[in-house]
């Protein structure tokens, strides 16, 4: 894959993405691939095989303007020449290609085109597409495709010409990509099955869930489930059919029973690819449940979509917890694909890096700043939209929020909210404001209320939620709107990201305000010490004040700069995850480091509110009864000498 390296800090970028997977003979006469710009721009790249490994060097330049840029694979006496590439070829006479576009501005005379060039030196066109064309794009999507490569090709040939118009400005595209899929084999033989995105649970609720997966190539899929205590899948077992070959599917799994362990197996063309122990899923309990109720929390981690650093540190992280087990829920705090959000980004940070968790746990998701260099919260389009099924109608709890951008659900007796802190309109006139106040007052019977969001309202890290310049005031804007909302009904646990690093506060109530105005002997609540051998205690019941906040940014890069806020009781400027524990009455937030340390470990416990009650009189009952009779006689006598 060739990408934009994350140390190219510019405001736009042309990345073209070229994902080559190992290939045979046809495929051994593009030995090398050239990068040969005709007008060389200052771009800066890295390319990266799809298995993760770097292979090539680069070119640099912010913004294609006036000009023509192109990209070559082939057979080259280049100087600027890549390591052995094999391209996969479906079979003897095509190969399956598509072009991404992710953000442009195109220009009335702009185009992009393919060509294709043979043994012979006989150019074939295989695509071009006008600026209308390249306008309609979707962000993240793939848009144009084709499978007429010629089996005796040489070279491949990518044109993007962009000429702007004088009164408009310079034309500019951020990215966009060209990906180029096959597998060499006899002509005659089919196309096995292959994942692109292995299977994830969306959507698990009391009687539902939700199973989403891709595949390189189309297929016809079948998924079936069952009780995991039975021996095996039966006549009784549930089973979801696709209605057409594709290679994006979401599976409706019903009729399902609460509190269950289901098992589920995936067949693709009559293959099964996903069976065995590690896929399977709980359902959601009722809510008077007693039962524990376990969540891993992380935020920023998608930098295995950057960098092979922060794929390594993200392994590390998500390793690390594992020794908890198996959650019941997993929640990403934002910024879940880097840098952009495209969508080989996604498929690479999320999807695939955390294969085995999503399998097997429903992931609820926020989007953070940068999920929206490829997505739009006004219409709900782009790669993060496009990735997940959220509920908007209150069908897993809470009122319907009408759009996948800020939505809510209930896992037994946990009601969850989770905000979009960085597209969606923050005013406290807006509709995700008035919604969540809806939402929370509709809630009242939760025992436990935890809120998501991206922007963190209390930080000193990475970023400082004092500063308003810092990521547009966000930050405050979440901090004086949302967090009123938010302690007047009660909520308990406030978890974001955005800033690198872990910060956890003592339960507060009522400030507002940037660190300065902060004092501990109004705005601290409840008693404790907040240990799990003498935790922090706060009043049961909707509308109790004591809310915590945590920051949870470093699931793939942590800061080396962090301040104390002086509402946080922790502040570590490590990698790490946050694991939570709900049962019963206690709360239990242990964040483990990426070496299995545990570096913070603390407790919240809610006790019944104290009633009211007379004790019983030390008093002697004649001397009551003595002063009840004195105290009626001079009554009597003031009564009796009144004037009248």
């Amino acid at each position: 894959m060739l990408t934009p390296s994350a140390t190219a800090a510019v405001p736009c970028f042309a990345v073209l993405l070229v994902s080559l997977a190992a290939g045979g003979a046809a495929a051994e006469r593009l030995a090398a691939a050239e990068f040969r710009p005709a007008n060389p721009p200052s771009w800066v790249y890295t390319v990266e095989h799809p298995d993760g490994v770097a292979i090539a060097a680069q070119a640099t330049g912010p913004r294609l303007d006036d000009g023509r840029w192109v990209l070559r694979l082939g057979a080259s006496s280049s100087t600027t020449r890549f390591a052995p590439i094999a391209l996969d070829v479906v079979d003897d006479a095509a190969a399956s290609w598509v072009m991404r576009v992710e953000r442009a501005r195109w220009e009335d005379d702009a185009f992009f085109e393919v060509r294709a060039r043979d043994a012979s030196g006989e150019e074939r066109m295989l695509g071009r597409w006008d600026a209308d064309d390249l306008r309609a794009a979707k962000p993240g999507r793939g848009n144009f495709e084709s499978a007429s490569l010629p089996a005796d090709f040489e070279s491949v040939e990518i044109v993007v010409e962009a000429r702007a118009a004088a009164a408009r400005g310079a034309a500019w595209i951020d990215f966009f990509g060209l990906r180029i899929d096959g597998r060499n084999r006899d002509p005659a033989e089919p196309v096995p099955p292959e994942w692109e995105r292995p299977p994830y649970l969306q959507g698990v609720g009391r009687d539902r869930a939700l199973l989403r997966w891709r595949t390189r190539y189309p297929a016809d899929a079948v998924v079936r489930w069952w009780p995991a205590d039975a021996p095996e899948a039966g006549a009784d077992s549930g089973t979801w059919r696709s209605t057409s070959r594709g290679t994006e599917h979401v599976a409706v799994l019903g009729a399902l029973e609460a509190d269950t362990l289901y098992r589920y197996v995936v067949e693709l063309d009559g293959v099964t690819l996903a069976e065995g122990a590690a896929h399977q899923f709980r359902t959601a309990p009722l809510p008077e449940s007693e039962a524990p109720i376990e969540l891993w929390v992380i935020g920023d981690s998608g930098m295995c979509g950057a960098n092979e650093a922060g794929c390594a540190l993200a392994g590390r992280v998500r390793d690390a917890a594992a020794r908890f087990g198996t959650p019941h829920l997993w929640l990403l705090l934002g910024d879940n694909a880097y840098p952009y959000g495209a969508d080989w980004e996604y498929t690479r940070a999320l999807f695939q890096h955390y294969r085995d968790v999503a399998a097997r746990t429903p992931l609820w998701p926020v989007p953070g700043n940068h999920d929206f260099y490829s997505a739009r919260a006004a219409d709900q389009s782009g790669v993060y939209f496009e990735s997940f099924t959220l509920p908007t109608e209150g069908e897993l709890g809470g009122a319907p929020s009408g759009t996948e951008a800020y939505y809510s659900f209930d896992w037994g007796p946990l009601h969850v909210v989770a905000l979009d802190s960085e597209d969606t309109d923050r005013s406290a006139e807006g509709a995700m404001a008035r919604w969540l106040d809806r939402n929370l007052a509709a809630s009242g019977d939760a025992r436990w209320r935890i809120a998501l969001l991206h922007h963190a309202p209390y930080s000193r890290g990475s970023h400082d939620s004092d500063d308003p310049d810092d990521s547009g005031g966000r930050m405050i804007e979440m901090r004086e709107v949302f967090n009123p909302i938010l302690e007047r009904h009660g909520v308990d646990l406030v978890l974001s990201g955005h800033s690198h690093g872990y910060e956890r506060s003592v339960p507060i109530h009522g400030h507002y305000g940037d660190s300065t105005t902060f004092l501990s002997s109004r705005y601290r609540v409840g008693g404790g010490a907040g240990t799990p051998e003498d935790p922090y205690w706060k009043y049961a019941g909707a509308g109790a004040p004591g809310t915590l906040y945590a920051v949870v940014g470093s699931a793939s890069e942590a800061s080396n700069r962090m301040k104390s806020h002086p509402v946080m009781a922790r502040s570590l400027a490590r990698p790490g995850s946050l694991w939570v524990r709900i049962e019963g009455d206690t709360l239990r937030g242990r964040f483990v480091g990426d070496d299995g340390e545990i570096l913070d470990d603390f407790s919240l416990r809610k006790t019944p509110p104290r009633p009211l009650t007379l004790s019983p009189s030390p008093v002697p009952i004649w001397l009551v009864a003595a002063l009840l009779v004195g105290g009626f006689a001079l009554a009597a006598l003031w009564w009796s000498r009144a004037p009248r």
